[in-house]
């Protein structure tokens, strides 16, 4: 998560120093909103990350954009996003409106993060995620690319992806264990979030037919 946040701040800001883009209304910082479930270790690792990018380019100058040189600014805020996807609406509308920043950085939980893209397409505000994998978050560029232009998924995969890496793993797991003679068996355990309800599907209907005998699926609540 570390990695990802630091990585997304890195490319945004690379990409504003091509573009010589003008950020914001301050000329000596840019301003950006780190937005997740600061009481989860995603949100606290969506933070470290972007204080480990912030702290970097600072110490190295800040960026330049055009002939202006500028240092980073954070702004973090917590989602809620785990328990309320109304909250983290309400999140990152304050971001734009009341604490004004330039860029937004994070997201978590697909739910939330979809519903958190709306507000902030509404706005015209780009909105770097880090963490929500939902198909839908892209496709919704595919869409209405006028729209949702101001969107970028920069981790982790799609959860098409992340099914297949799934399968992978588990044929790869099953014919080792089938050499030791030992009929595979598989429980099927993923939290009762969206990202997760296409991967519980396909593999229910799929494990049967790698020889992998389902012996049952459990969907825990995503805060237990």
């Amino acid at each position: 998560m570390n990695r990802a946040m630091k990585g997304a701040i890195i490319l945004l800001l690379a990409s504003l120093v091509m573009a010589g883009v003008s950020c914001g209304p301050s000329e000596e910082e840019i301003k950006i909103g780190v937005i997740g479930p600061m009481d989860y270790i995603q949100g606290e690792h969506h933070w470290y990350g972007a204080q480990m990018a912030a702290e970097e380019i600072n110490a190295a100058g800040g960026i330049m954009v055009g002939n202006e040189s500028y240092q980073i600014k954070l702004v973090q805020i917590d989602s809620n996003e785990i328990i309320s996807p109304t909250d983290a609406v309400t999140a990152m509308e304050r971001l734009i409106t009341v604490d004004e920043v330039d860029f937004v950085v994070g997201g978590f939980r697909s739910e939330s993060v979809i519903a958190m893209q709306e507000k902030a397409m509404e706005y015209g505000m780009i909105f770097l995620g880090c963490g929500a994998s939902d198909n839908l978050l892209c496709e919704n560029v595919a869409t209405d690319y006028e729209k949702y232009k101001y969107w970028f998924r920069v981790s982790p995969v799609n959860g098409t992806s992340l099914t297949t890496i799934s399968f992978m793993l588990a044929g790869m797991v099953a014919q080792e264990v089938g050499a030791l003679g030992v009929a595979p068996k598989v429980a099927i355990l993923a939290e009762n979030m969206v990202w997760a309800d296409p991967l519980v599907a396909a593999a229910e209907a799929t494990f049967p037919g790698m020889g992998l005998e389902v012996v049952g699926t459990w969907r825990p609540s995503q805060t237990a």
